[in-house]
């Protein structure tokens, strides 16, 4: 479980996908060729399409993920456990790796309108929330 979960924690840190669109993916929603794309069904059914490296998408597969299948709650009991190994005792949940994902793409000044597309946000204002934690410098706990 270790090695799935480990992987999860990638695809949620690289991709910004909330918690619920992974567990929602089946292997049909990823194309691969060079790079992968993952059809990703959003909040309100929205579809959105992101591309994301070959190996991260593999690494997933190799885990097992699309077998066992793992709940939402499993994956926020795995994160609670693995911030608990490595000595954070903030509250962490995996919404986390998304929160990280869209500071660390404003701080490389990717312009908001595509933080927005990736992170599947109907509402631009949704996004700009995280511009004030970006430029409040809150840390974000590293825990993969």
């Amino acid at each position: 479980d270790h090695r799935m979960y480990k992987a999860i924690f990638k695809v949620l840190a690289n991709t910004g996908m909330r918690v619920s669109e992974l567990v929602g993916l089946s292997i049909q929603d990823i194309s691969l060729n060079d790079t992968a794309r993952i059809r990703i069904k959003g909040k309100g059914n929205k579809e959105r399409i992101i591309n994301v490296s070959r190996d991260l998408v593999e690494e997933l597969v190799r885990s097992g993920f699309f077998e066992k299948k793992p709940s939402v709650r499993s994956i926020q009991r795995a994160v609670k456990k693995y911030a608990r190994k490595a000595g954070i005792r903030k509250k962490v949940t995996p919404h986390i790796f998304r929160h990280s994902f869209a500071v660390a793409l404003i701080e490389r000044g990717i312009p908001l309108n595509k933080i927005q597309a990736l992170l599947g946000h109907a509402n631009i204002s949704t996004t700009s929330i995280y511009l004030k934690i970006a430029s409040e410098g809150v840390e974000v706990p590293k825990i993969i």
